[in-house]
């Protein structure tokens, strides 16, 4: 956004289609012998994982398939990162849980079935057992010297440390008539969409490239991740 943009009334681009029912989601793709996945989260924000089962997961009715991620990979793959920093510790985030989870909700498990309900209905069949790790909920506390640790290559639980200025900050501040210090706290934001995070993939039967539907903002970014193309 652009600074003539700023307490401007800028018009919405997506409004018209919205309000006439016009618009396109993931959900509204038809495409034959599509599978639908449900993804196991963990219920714990900090645990180390000691086993998954997940025999009674592949027999229940609809099911296809399902893994964790020591049944795909030996050396799994890390989600790279998106806008980092020089001072950015390595924090190694995979697709799935790897031995520890460290926020409910991370993913552990997916299941593959021939339809939605049948892959969240499996869900219910999987057994993880947890061993329970000191977590911590607030971030003040959680850089305290005796707060549990989530990464060993973060000390502190500090991932980065930086600081942000453009043009002579210093001259600024000594030539200013007053300097005002504030802490500053934001409210959990949301972008509350229309349609959650959807993706469709299939493989192109003549050209054999992997074609993704998402809903996402960042199309281009998946399609060089997915060695694909991406349709938005």
């Amino acid at each position: 956004m652009g600074a003539k943009m700023m307490g401007a009334r800028v018009p919405r681009l997506e409004d018209p289609r919205l309000l006439r029912g016009q618009a396109s989601f993931v959900d509204d793709l038809r495409m034959l012998g599509v599978l639908h996945a449900a993804i196991l989260r963990s219920t714990h924000a900090h645990a180390r994982i000691r086993k998954i089962n997940l025999s009674a997961v592949r027999a229940a009715a609809g099911v296809v398939d399902a893994f964790c991620l020591g049944d795909i990979w030996q050396n799994p793959p890390t989600i790279p990162v998106l806008v980092g920093v020089p001072s950015l510790l390595p924090c190694a985030q995979h697709p799935l849980a790897r031995d520890v989870v460290r926020y409910v909700g991370e993913p552990v498990a997916i299941v593959l079935a021939s339809d939605r309900v049948c892959a969240e209905d499996a869900l219910e069949a999987a057994e993880v057992e947890y061993d329970p790790l000191p977590s911590s909920t607030d971030a003040d506390r959680t850089r305290a010297a005796e707060a549990p640790l989530l990464h060993a290559t973060a000390p502190g639980n500090v991932a980065a440390r930086w600081t942000q200025g453009f043009g002579d900050v210093k001259a600024a501040f000594d030539g200013a008539d007053h300097i005002v210090h504030d802490r500053l706290r934001m409210q959990r934001y949301t972008g509350v969409p229309l349609e959650t995070r959807g993706i469709l993939a299939s493989p192109d039967p003549i050209s054999g490239e992997l074609i993704v539907w998402a809903s996402g903002q960042w199309p281009h970014y998946r399609a060089a991740h997915n060695c694909g193309h991406a349709r938005h």
